[in-house]
């Protein structure tokens, strides 16, 4: 079975010769579902210049629609796969900004860094600690905080509306 004549089909074409479990995986919904977010998470990072602003607010409309990624009929289930489906976003999420922000972490660990010329907001009394602060803001708070966004959104649609068919 032969799809399309792009190097990506040339890649999935390879992966589908290795066996059944591949092409399984493959043409699986959630892996092009995973592959399409992720493409989009890395776009809104880059966007966002790796301050993952617009990741949180895109956790508002993916989460609108999470309801409806597992075909499920009770709510409950349907919640309980909304939150998985949330947590390897955020998860995704936190990879992303660990590749963005690393360099900046490799970089403090030279003592003759310059934290105040940095760039980033001084909000804290000391320069090194607003430096921790903001890497810990980038890395961990900000996909927590796409997290909830996320199930926050998935939970209203589930409590007031009716799910998409």
């Amino acid at each position: 079975m032969e799809i399309g004549s792009g190097w990506l089909s040339h890649v999935i074409n390879f992966a589908m010769d290795k066996g059944p479990i591949l092409k399984q995986i493959i043409h699986h919904p959630l892996f092009r579902f995973a592959v399409a977010y992720a493409i989009f998470d890395v776009v809104l990072a880059g966007i966002g210049m790796g301050v993952p602003f617009f990741c949180i607010l895109a956790g508002f409309v993916i989460g609108w629609y999470l309801p409806s990624a597992p075909s499920t009929t009770k709510t409950r289930q349907g919640l309980r796969g909304s939150i998985l489906l949330a947590v390897a976003a955020a998860m995704f999420t936190v990879f992303v900004m660990f590749v963005i922000w690393s360099p900046a972490i490799a970089q403090a660990m030279d003592p003759a860094f310059d934290y105040e010329g940095f760039g980033i907001p001084q909000i804290l009394f000391d320069p090194v600690a607003s430096y921790i602060g903001w890497m810990v803001l980038m890395i961990v708070v900000s996909p927590i905080l796409q997290m909830l966004t996320m199930v926050f959104s998935a939970s209203l649609r589930e409590a007031f509306f009716t799910p998409a068919p």
